[in-house]
């Protein structure tokens, strides 16, 4: 198939694609929008191609426009860059049992606080 061109803007979104079962290039809201802004009965693989005068609708009517379609860059868009696998963790240690209240030293329960200081959260 045919690409597709999506318009990067939220407010006012726009597509060009070709309509193969109407066999003809559109320009509308959207790729299942029933009408559009523009289109052209035109075989040309790429939009920048089309060789006819597009109609365009004037809110009216459509409208016959001599219309060029430019590519500004014939590069595919460039793939995001893989980020870097993450490094290796180190080998976990070997968890060992908490020790009890009971077997700290009592020279060490002499030194610890009875609660936290003023102001600790």
């Amino acid at each position: 198939g045919r690409p597709i061109f999506v318009k990067d803007d939220k407010a006012k979104p726009s597509v060009l694609f070709f309509h193969a079962e109407k066999d003809k290039w559109r320009i509308a809201k959207s790729v299942s929008e029933r009408g559009d802004f523009a289109h052209v009965k035109d075989h040309a693989e790429l939009p920048w191609q089309v060789a006819r005068a597009w109609k365009v609708f004037d809110g009216e009517t459509y409208r016959e426009v001599s219309m060029t379609v430019e590519a500004l860059s014939t590069q595919a868009p460039k793939a995001e860059k893989k980020r870097p696998p993450p490094p290796e963790r180190p080998p976990e240690l070997p968890k060992l049992p908490k020790p009890d209240v009971d077997e700290l030293g009592l020279d060490l329960l002499a030194r610890l606080p009875q609660d936290a200081p003023e102001g600790h959260a």
